[in-house]
């Protein structure tokens, strides 16, 4: 299996975002992070430390494994499957 490239990530965390009708702002504050840094996560050739992909996992419900691996739109048929139509996210900044 070939590994996506860490524009795919990036590409791919964009486009959940967005298909969800979600605010780079909504994101960045559920995850505990500023706009800003979140912004570098959607736009930066690195993917992110670990404990990030890990936070972002838990905020979509998926496991890290699959935001990596998975297609962008199989990806938003699971959330949207396990989370509804509206996105409620499950993960919060303490």
């Amino acid at each position: 299996m070939e590994q996506p490239s860490p524009a795919d990530f990036n590409q791919k965390l964009r486009c959940l975002r967005d298909r969800l009708g979600l605010s780079q702002a909504a994101v960045a504050e559920h995850l505990g992070i500023s706009q800003p840094a979140y912004h570098r996560l959607e736009c930066k050739s690195d993917p992110p430390r670990l404990e990030r992909l890990r936070q972002i996992a838990d905020f979509y419900g998926v496991s890290f494994v699959e935001l990596l691996e998975r297609p962008a739109e199989e990806l938003l048929r699971r959330v949207q499957a396990v989370h509804g139509s509206e996105h409620r996210p499950i993960f919060t900044s303490e």
